[in-house]
C-alpha cells in the first residue's frame, strides 16, 4: 500500500513540475536544425512531453534554465541537444552522466552556460561516439576534457570565449581525424598545441582575439595541408600565414 502511495506521489510531482523545453519528434515535419536554436521554449511537464510524443521518438530537445531529469530515459534516441542559460548548480555530475548515455547524439550545444565550478567531466565523451558537432563556447572552461579528443566522427568544435592556458589544453588534436572546423576565438591562447598542426582534415581555423606568438603559429598552421581558411583578427601578429584573414 505504501509503495502504491509513493508511486502516485512521484507521478503527481512529475506532472506538476514544469520545464522550459522545445522538442521535436519523428512524427513532426522535417524541420531544419536551425529550429533547435531559434524556436522558443514552452513550459511542459514530463508527462505532457510523453503524451505529445506518444509512440514517436524524441530526436531534438532544447532545454532552457532547468535540467530535465532522466533525459536519457525520456529520449534514448536523441540526436540533437541544446542546453541554454544553465549554471554549474543546474548541470551537475549526475546530469553530465545522463547526457553521456545518449549514444545517438550527433549535435551537442552547451554555449553560454556558467560551468566554471564543475567544468566538464574528463570521461564525459568516451561513450558518445556519434557526435559530429560540439559547441562549448562561453562556458567559463579552463580546459577541454581528454575524452573529447576520442570523438573520431567530430566535424565541428566550437570552444571560443573560454579561458584556456597552454599547459592545460590537451595536446591531442591530431586524433580528431574528421574535424573540419575548429573555433578558438578569444580563449587567452598564446600558443597552440603542436598536435593542432596535425589535424588531418581541418579546413577552417578561427583564432581571433588571442595573443598568439608568430613563429609557433606559423609552424602549426603551415603544417596543415588541408586548411582552406584561417581567421586571425586582433591577434597582433607580426607576420601572417598565407591565406589568413586579419584586422589590426
Amino acid at each position: 500500500m505504501s509503495s502504491t502511495r509513493s508511486s502516485k506521489r512521484a507521478a503527481l510531482r512529475r506532472d506538476l513540475e514544469l520545464f522550459e523545453v522545445w522538442f521535436k519528434h519523428t512524427g513532426m515535419h522535417n524541420a531544419g536544425d536551425e529550429l533547435l536554436i531559434n524556436n522558443s521554449t514552452r513550459l511542459y511537464s514530463i508527462g505532457q512531453i510523453q503524451s505529445a510524443v506518444g509512440c514517436q521518438t524524441l530526436t531534438h530537445i532544447f532545454l532552457s534554465r532547468e535540467m530535465l531529469p532522466k533525459i536519457d530515459e525520456l529520449a534514448p534516441q536523441l540526436s540533437h541537444l541544446r542546453l541554454f542559460f544553465f549554471t554549474s548548480r543546474q548541470v551537475s555530475s549526475p546530469h553530465f552522466s545522463r547526457i553521456s548515455r545518449l549514444k545517438n547524439l550527433q549535435v551537442l550545444h552547451m554555449s553560454c552556460n556558467s560551468l566554471q565550478h564543475s567544468g566538464l567531466p574528463p570521461d564525459m565523451f568516451y561513450t558518445m561516439k556519434s557526435l559530429r558537432e560540439v559547441d562549448v563556447s562561453a562556458c567559463n572552461l579552463s580546459t577541454l576534457p581528454e575524452s573529447l579528443f576520442h570523438l573520431e566522427s567530430l566535424v565541428r568544435l566550437n570552444a571560443s570565449f573560454n579561458n584556456f592556458l597552454m599547459a592545460e589544453l590537451p595536446d591531442l588534436f591530431s586524433s580528431l581525424v574528421s574535424l573540419k572546423e575548429l573555433l578558438l576565438q578569444n580563449c587567452s591562447l598564446k600558443t597552440l598545441p603542436p598536435s593542432a598542426g596535425k589535424i588531418p582534415n581541418l579546413e577552417m581555423l578561427i583564432l581571433s582575439e588571442n595573443w598568439l606568438m608568430t613563429k609557433q603559429l606559423l609552424e602549426v598552421v603551415c603544417s596543415i595541408s588541408s586548411l582552406k581558411k584561417i581567421i586571425l583578427q586582433n591577434c597582433r601578429l607580426k607576420k601572417l600565414p598565407v591565406g589568413s584573414e586579419s584586422a589590426a
